[in-house]
């Protein structure tokens, strides 16, 4: 699947003392068909917008699917 978030703005270091853990704010944008082999080129431009592009793989696990592969890009 494809997924998109902006990059993030800057923080005060007082509103970073008070974040906890991250979560990434990634939003799907496109999921396609899942097959053993595929080869798929890709057009990193939501809404011509810059940020971070995930490129991410699921897989079924014992019957669950499971994220086995997130690679960000960065688009400027």
């Amino acid at each position: 699947s494809l997924a998109y978030e902006p990059f993030p703005v800057p923080i005060s270091l007082a509103d970073l003392a008070r974040t906890g853990t991250y979560s990434s704010a990634a939003e799907g944008v496109e999921t396609w068909p899942g097959d053993l082999i595929f080869n798929l080129a890709l057009t990193l431009n939501y809404r011509q917008q810059p940020g971070y592009y995930h490129v991410r793989v699921f897989a079924d696990i014992d019957g669950d699917q499971a994220l086995v592969l997130d690679h960000v890009i960065a688009v400027r």
